[in-house]
């Protein structure tokens, strides 16, 4: 080695690289058993494990490669020792790919001495791989001649890695085996980006249509005329769905903030009852990475089949593209099929409409038609829940996450502040088997109520964290009061407010500005009263004291 070039010394090293990136694919392989939650086959699996070999062999070429800057830094270092740092740097980078995203997450979560360890392990690595290749590589300077080179090992540890981790995720549990049978089920649909004035059932003037929607309002349902969102941030108001918090408690108030591992979700509790609990997602606001899977056995957010989770930064920046709704109607119903004796909840969220913005944005006719295209998507799916004879023990619930705008108030397909059409949303609800009063809600009830009524319908109680009440008392008569609602927005920077007894009033945190507005009156918020209201203004104030207290807390500007 002493008498090699520097390109050769570099090629050497980086074919070697290719080892330790395999080694790296068959331990993700195996860590991916335990952790991946995609409806896959064992074969699936499988195949996926072997790409993920194949690919990080090729990612650890890459890194050998990068490391081989190290020959460039003069010839007075021995061959044996450039090569084990070209190496021990390839491992650090290998290593630093999957860590780094892990110690982001603990930073999020103020684990800071975790955060810590974690980032300190690449450097531990890169000494590791140093030390065991230079001990190796002396050696074979020396005139040792190795029986196997590294390389067909390094593979063949990776395979008995994949198949370890194949075998493994054959034998998961995916839930199900705990609750009685003929226990009832929940499935909730939500639609991000579905504006209320698009339901003929809450709108009677829609623009769209959405026979499916209005099936289930007609057919015995319940609809929700005055349901409110507390945010108009896709993964906030998911993370609201699954804990039956206010964003301000669960602390995601952004699209780039991940749901603690501390709170603790409906499918959570319900998969400690022994459900059945899978999730089918189509928008990057609700991948695995936001930390909405928390509970779910099943967490099917790839349309790809799992081969987007090759590289962990895939998980970092989240998912891919939006999924087309027929292939997150496949998935739920074959999975659907393999559970449908079990009693089960379910989660969909369907990105037609929120797709609508991010590739075109433009035009109210196109935004109906991807509105009529999600209501489809609706009826397709309670076809498989109808097919299997779980009509009659199934909760469903199908709402809009937040709405989005058509050009009101010169805002045009976006999520900022907190004008009506972001924050009414329309909701319907199917309830077989309990005795319903009234087919149609007046009161303001709000998404942080659904967790509190799939739970109150299945007759589970201990979620004692939730914000939220049971919808089935107003439908069934026993509540009509509404449920004031605080709405947190963002206009160039964060903005407070509430929703309660026919007004809306918010503040601006940056500069203070502040507006209130008559909903019944003046539903197009174009009349602002503040000056002319000042009991009113004060009263709100106070409601939203506490909630201007957490916002600051939480480092909003």
């Amino acid at each position: 080695m002493y008498e090699w070039t520097t390109v050769q010394r570099w090629r050497f090293g980086a074919i070697r690289a290719a080892g330790l990136g395999a080694v790296a694919g068959g331990a993700e392989s195996l860590g991916q058993s335990l952790t991946l939650r995609l409806p896959l086959s064992s074969a699936e699996f499988m195949l996926l494990g072997a790409v993920d070999v194949l690919v990080m062999a090729i990612y650890g070429v890459a890194c050998g490669l990068l490391g081989g800057v190290v020959h460039l830094m003069g010839r007075s270092r021995s061959a044996p020792a450039a090569v084990s740092i070209q190496l021990g740097i390839a491992g650090m980078l290998l290593c630093a790919t999957y860590l780094i995203p892990a110690t982001q997450t603990l930073l999020s979560e103020e684990r800071w001495l975790g955060a810590a360890a974690m980032a300190s392990m690449p450097i531990a690595l890169f000494f590791v791989v140093y030390f065991n290749a230079h001990y190796f590589l002396r050696r074979f300077d020396l005139g040792f001649e190795y029986r196997v080179s590294f390389l067909p090992v390094a593979l063949a540890v990776a395979g008995l890695l994949g198949l370890g981790g194949t075998a493994r995720f054959a034998t998961r549990y995916t839930g199900g085996a705990g609750a009685l049978e003929g226990d009832p089920n929940v499935v909730l649909i939500s639609i991000p980006g579905l504006r209320r004035d698009h339901v003929r059932t809450t709108w009677g003037g829609s623009p769209a249509a959405t026979p499916s929607w209005d099936g289930i309002a007609d057919g015995g349902g319940v609809t929700f005329a005055n349901a409110v969102t507390p945010t108009a941030r896709t993964t906030s108001a998911h993370a609201t769905l699954v804990t039956g918090l206010h964003p301000l408690r669960h602390r995601v108030i952004a699209d780039d903030v991940r749901l603690y591992r501390g709170f603790r979700t409906l499918p959570e509790l319900l998969d400690k009852e022994g459900y059945a609990t899978a999730a089918f997602t189509a928008t990057p606001h609700a991948a695995a990475a936001t930390g909405l899977s928390q509970g779910f056995r099943t967490y099917d957010d790839d349309s790809l089949g799992g081969f987007r989770h090759l590289l962990v930064p895939a998980f970092w920046l989240g998912a891919g593209p939006y999924r087309p709704a027929a292939d997150l109607e496949e998935r739920f119903g074959q999975w659907l099929g393999a559970h449908s004796e079990l009693p089960l909840f379910a989660w969909l969220e369907l990105g037609e409409v929120l797709e609508w913005e991010s590739s075109n944005g433009v035009g109210a006719a196109a935004y109906a038609d991807a509105v009529g295209e999600a209501d489809a998507a609706v009826g397709r799916i309670l076809e498989q829940i109808d097919a299997r004879g779980l009509s009659d023990r199934t909760l469903v619930i199908v709402h809009g996450s937040h709405g989005q705008m058509l050009g009101e108030h010169d805002q045009l397909a976006t999520r900022q502040g907190l004008w009506e059409e972001l924050v009414r949303i329309p909701m319907v609800m199917r309830a077989p088997g309990r005795e319903l009063s009234t087919d149609r809600v007046e009161a303001q009830v709000r998404l942080t109520d659904i967790p509190s009524t799939a739970l109150a319908y299945l007759g589970i109680t201990g979620f004692e964290q939730t914000e939220g009440v049971n919808l089935l008392d107003y439908a069934q008569g026993r509540r009509k009061k509404s449920m004031w609602c605080a709405l947190l927005g963002d206009e160039d920077g964060a903005v407070l407010g509430m929703r309660a007894n026919g007004v809306k009033y918010s503040r601006r945190l940056r500069d203070g500005q502040r507006r209130l507005f008559s909903i019944e009156s003046d539903p197009a918020e174009t009349e602002d009263l503040v000056e002319t209201n000042a009991s009113t203004v004060a009263d709100a104030e106070r409601l939203l004291a506490a909630e201007f207290v957490a916002l600051q807390r939480l480092g909003a500007e």
